[in-house]
């Protein structure tokens, strides 16, 4: 019995492979929070897209793609996140995907979601304060003086992550729509006090609420695109999805229940996880075609279906423009597997796959990933790159082997 509850539409493919210029020479450390002065310009110009030997050798391996994530633990103020773009800029970076949303809190402005509660106290109580600052304009701004282009990165299904509960007049969704949040087969919902709690992708309010969230982001910025994770249900924490509306429309679809009809019961999850994509994606193209939609998945394909995430479909189906999976292990023997499993021409072409620096693997990684002739790499995260903001080991390991590339052309 199919589960397919959407039409399949034509989607035109958007990936753009045009090498950002991040032209900067990789200049000395700066001090943690110092913004980048007057020095910078002679380094950058940005109206220069070649400035010379290095940065011609650079753009000669366009189209392959550098991409740094930069999660919401690596800034708190406007001078984090300038030394963010500058820092990524000079460490030869093309892409930075800059997280924005991680428990239903927003670092943005927003109509839908409140101020998350980092950027203005150390507890959740000051969930909701307006910080003065608006940190995705700031990175879109910062990253356009470098020609890095900056991505939304957006948790998509943790839906709160704390033991205290955020104020109800904020609206903060665990506090006013628990409802929403997941629910195992013996009738618990997911606790946030020592991990996220997910929403539930089977409601049709959930799937409404969170790609309004997207297409608010497409709306207000200038961004190159808007980056997915947690795009899936929490496999890792138990098996979760039976809220009981959830279990009521299978029941009605199929004639039977979830334990008596175990294969059709994760296909039934795995559509709503898929149906919620493709609202994303259908939102985001009203508003702006251009807009890249890419998926941070989990690298091994048996634990990414045991998870409801049936990312090769994505990418088939033209739903998003390229998936991240996440091959994060320092056993070369297995990385090369993951990689393997994304050889196939029409998804290699739409794979950029991610390495987890503190693995200390990186060079190798991002050798093999050249190597396997996909379109870009992906490093995890800012944070151990350029830890306290320094350019340190770990982001001159990367440099050099970004110019090291760029030579070979």
């Amino acid at each position: 019995m199919s589960f397919t509850m959407i039409h399949r539409f034509a989607l035109s493919s958007l990936v753009v492979l045009t090498l950002a210029g991040a032209g900067a020479y990789f200049a000395p450390a700066q001090e943690p929070h110092k913004t980048p002065g007057a020095e910078l310009k002679e380094i950058v110009d940005p109206t220069q897209p070649v400035l010379g030997p290095e940065q011609t050798m650079l753009d000669a391996v366009a189209p392959f793609r550098r991409i740094l994530w930069v999660t919401r633990w690596d800034y708190r103020t406007p001078e984090d996140v300038r030394q963010i773009c500058y820092n990524a800029a000079a460490g030869r970076f093309t892409d930075i995907l800059f997280q924005v949303r991680g428990e239903g809190t927003v670092f943005y402005k927003s109509d839908l979601e409140p101020w998350a509660w980092e950027l203005t106290g150390r507890t959740p109580a000051a969930t909701g304060r307006d910080p003065g600052w608006d940190p995705l304009a700031l990175a879109i701004q910062e990253g356009a003086k470098y020609g890095l282009r900056v991505h939304a990165y957006l948790n998509v299904l943790p839906g709160w992550g704390q033991k205290q509960t955020a104020p109800p007049y904020t609206g903060q969704l665990y506090s006013v729509h628990r409802s929403w949040f997941m629910v195992d087969a013996a009738g618990n919902r997911m606790n946030p006090a020592n991990w996220y709690a997910f929403l539930e992708p089977g409601l049709e309010e959930v799937r409404l609420h969170v790609t309004k969230v997207f297409a608010d982001v497409a709306r207000r910025y200038k961004v190159a695109g808007l980056h997915m994770d947690y795009i899936r249900y929490p496999m890792e924490k138990g098996d979760y999805g039976y809220t009981p509306r959830v279990v009521d429309d299978f029941r009605a679809l199929v004639g039977g229940e979830p334990k008596r009809r175990p294969d059709e019961w994760d296909a039934f999850r795995r559509q709503h996880v898929t149906d919620l994509v493709v609202g994303i994606r259908q939102a985001v193209q009203q508003i702006n075609p251009k807009l890249e939609l890419t998926a941070a998945v989990l690298a091994d394909r048996t634990k990414a279906l045991r998870a409801h995430q049936d990312a090769l479909t994505w990418v088939r189906e033209g739903y998003v423009d390229a998936i991240l999976p996440m091959a994060y292990t320092d056993d070369l023997d297995l990385f090369s597997d993951y990689l393997k499993a994304y050889q196939d021409e029409p998804i290699r072409k739409r794979t950029w796959p991610g390495i987890l620096v503190e693995k200390g693997k990186a060079r190798e990684q991002i050798e093999m990933t050249i190597q396997g002739d996909f379109p870009a790499v992906a490093v995890f995260a800012y944070g151990e790159v350029f830890s306290g903001h320094r350019q340190g080991a770990q982001a001159r390991a990367i440099y050099e082997k970004f110019m090291e590339l760029a030579k070979r052309q």
